[in-house]
């Protein structure tokens, strides 16, 4: 079983890279097989991981460097990953920018009165009927969430 794998992860059709592991979860990750073995199949999830868990507070300095050496290839891995998705993003231009729209010389739709920031309060009649009572909360029936 190796580290953070090859690239495959990134390279599905827009989905992000897998977050880099952790040294103590790729110790986890080697060891679970055994414990799994070694428990027997009745171990709850929580039993398994506090045996896991165990098992790295135990682990000698050599072992746990070699975790730390693979956890810090695996966010090397990821870092790459992420930058070849951002340069890859900006390269394939996906998504034109309002600016770049505004440039290329198509026009800007003009903004509609009630998107143009102005607030107003939720009309009564547009809720149910026993929803709270309009008198007893603000803004026609939307009841007002009490401070801790």
């Amino acid at each position: 079983g190796g580290g953070g794998g090859g690239g495959a992860e990134g390279e599905k059709g827009g989905s992000a890279p897998h977050p880099p592991y952790s040294a103590k979860a790729l110790f986890r990750k080697q060891h679970l097989p055994a414990v799994k073995r070694q428990l027997g199949a009745e171990v709850s999830k929580q039993g398994l991981k506090a045996e896991l868990d165990g098992m790295w507070l135990k682990a000698d300095l050599g072992e746990r460097a070699e975790f730390e050496a693979k956890a810090a290839a695996d966010k090397a891995r990821y870092d790459r990953e992420v930058a070849d998705e951002n340069s890859s993003r900006l390269t394939q231009g996906t998504g034109s920018s309002k600016r770049a729209r505004v440039e290329e010389g198509e026009e800007e739709e003009p903004a509609t009165s009630s998107s143009q920031g102005e607030k107003r309060p939720f009309p009564a009649d547009e809720m149910e009927d026993d929803a709270a009572e309009p008198s007893s909360a603000p803004y026609g029936g939307i009841p007002k969430k009490k401070k801790a």
